[in-house]
């Protein structure tokens, strides 16, 4: 093998190998130790861990100081069954595994047959003693149940102890979905934020903030993990939001939706003229269930919202007539020439200084009615947002396949202003794509292998360049000109 072919064989294993770093499988890990009733501990206890919804067994053995592991297992609810010669078999219900979240949980043996069989119905208590990261979940009873201004799932987040609103990154004519937040974690920016959507990730690489979330009825939960996270995660001081999608089960499940929100049922603003016309209505709805029982599962959903509204809050400074001659002799202050350093006389600019198109595009500001020149102005505002989840889990032998395709489209048309500057607004369009390729390989009850493969496609253009578009701006500066 020539050296060149050598190099090129390396960089390709180098950036496959720092590709699956990338990925994080977003699982859950279940740990023990197994007692006998004296509370010596037990080696080579047999234990089968299963998920009450899907089927899926997953088995393991105590090891010589009687503890036991279950890493890479899908979140979800599950039995934990623990067998061996002279004891009665132990049976443990309501075992709930988040993402990311560590749980333990103990197994104590009772004397008597292996057909004899000690059940503990009442839920697992879930302690942590695995990891030190401080973080919390937001379970899928939280989704449902909240309200959600606009279904945006994201803002849940500030749940969490130490979150609060942050300012983001922001790019000069470019305009997120209003699905993008920025949070602040324990002080650190609103762009330092790690967010992961079934383990791949889930970032606006313009911006740094996150992509859109999938909408409540097709979010399992999200872990936020705060302090003291795993280095896997890298690259970001705020925090890790680990994001998991709902997936098909044994029951047949769906879910329909019909949210309108209209202006006529709202109350004014105080500060507003008039009450608002936001007209946003969202529909959709979700549906998961079996394939193959126990095998092959899908789950699918779809949201789509369309929302018009007019805001009447929007305020401006605008100067007067006067003002727009040059002439701020009325403000009692000194105007001071930028060429020579010194006080315009009176305060009035010449008008050979005046550039002809300042003074066209002036034409294209409102006048107030106020002496200050506070100016409050109607802006409306129009998009629609479409998104859609298909998701299939397949258990074969001893792996566990999964795979995911979220799709969004969001499309603001923008506006030209109808005549005036100030309601000028860029439209925009964005398309993002996630998707997601996992295989879960149990090698042996001690030996797990994951693989991931996985990507985010974010596209988004400016429908308009200027205020009245470059042909409209041509035509004010020629006029200006002429």
């Amino acid at each position: 093998m020539s050296k060149n072919h050598l190099f090129l064989t390396s960089l390709f294993f180098f950036v496959l190998a720092a590709s699956a770093v990338a990925q994080v499988a977003p699982t859950a890990t279940l740990a023990g130790t197994v007692f006998d009733p004296s509370g010596a501990v037990l080696p080579e206890v047999a234990l089968t861990l299963a998920n009450l919804d899907t089927g899926l067994e997953r088995t393991a053995a105590s090891a010589s100081d009687g503890k036991y592991l279950f890493t890479s297992v899908p979140v979800g609810l599950y039995r934990l069954q623990a067998t061996a010669s002279g004891f009665s078999t132990f049976q443990q219900t309501g075992i709930r595994l988040n993402v990311n979240t560590p749980a333990t949980v103990d197994v104590r043996m009772a004397i008597g047959s292996v057909s004899d069989q000690v059940t503990v119905t009442a839920d697992a208590i879930m302690v942590n003693t695995q990891s030190g990261a401080l973080s919390q979940v937001v379970q899928q009873r939280y989704l449902q149940e909240l309200p959600l201004n606009g279904r945006n799932a994201a803002t849940l987040i500030r749940m969490v102890p130490g979150v609060a609103s942050g300012v983001g990154t922001t790019t000069a004519g470019y305009a997120n979905s209003s699905d993008t937040i920025a949070i602040s974690v324990n002080g650190s920016r609103g762009n330092e934020v790690n967010y992961r959507l079934d383990g791949a990730t889930h970032m606006d690489n313009v911006t740094n903030l996150n992509a859109a979330y999938p909408n409540p009825d097709a979010l399992q939960e999200f872990n936020v993990q705060t302090s003291n996270y795993s280095a896997q995660y890298g690259n970001f001081a705020g925090a890790v939001v680990n994001v998991v999608t709902r997936s098909g089960s044994n029951a047949l499940h769906g879910s329909l939706f019909y949210f309108v929100r209209n202006g006529a049922m709202n109350a004014r603003n105080f500060f507003a003229a008039q009450s608002d016309n936001l007209k946003r209505n969202q529909l959709g709805g979700a549906i998961g269930g079996p394939i193959v029982r126990n095998k092959l599962f899908y789950f699918a959903s779809y949201q789509g919202t369309i929302v018009r509204n007019t805001s009447f809050t929007n305020t401006a400074y605008v100067p007067d007539a006067a003002q727009r001659r040059g002439d701020f002799s009325a403000l009692g202050k000194s105007i001071t020439d930028p060429l020579t350093s010194r006080p315009f006389p009176n305060a009035v600019i010449p008008a050979n200084r005046l550039l002809p198109i300042s003074t066209k595009l002036l034409e294209k500001v409102p006048f107030s009615e106020i002496p200050s020149g506070l100016l409050r102005y109607a802006r409306p505002d129009r998009y629609q947002n479409q998104q859609a989840l298909g998701k299939a889990d397949y258990t074969l032998g001893r792996h566990q396949l999964s795979g995911s395709l979220f799709y969004v489209r969001f499309a603001d048309p923008g506006w030209d202003g109808g005549g005036t500057l100030l309601t000028v607004r860029i439209g925009q369009r964005q398309t993002t794509r996630n998707f997601k390729l996992q295989d879960v390989f149990t090698v042996r009850p001690n030996l797990v292998n994951t693989v991931v493969a996985s990507g985010l496609m974010l596209d988004s253009f400016n429908l308009r360049t200027s205020p009245y578009s470059l042909a409209s701006f041509g035509e004010v500066y020629t006029a200006a000109h002429n």
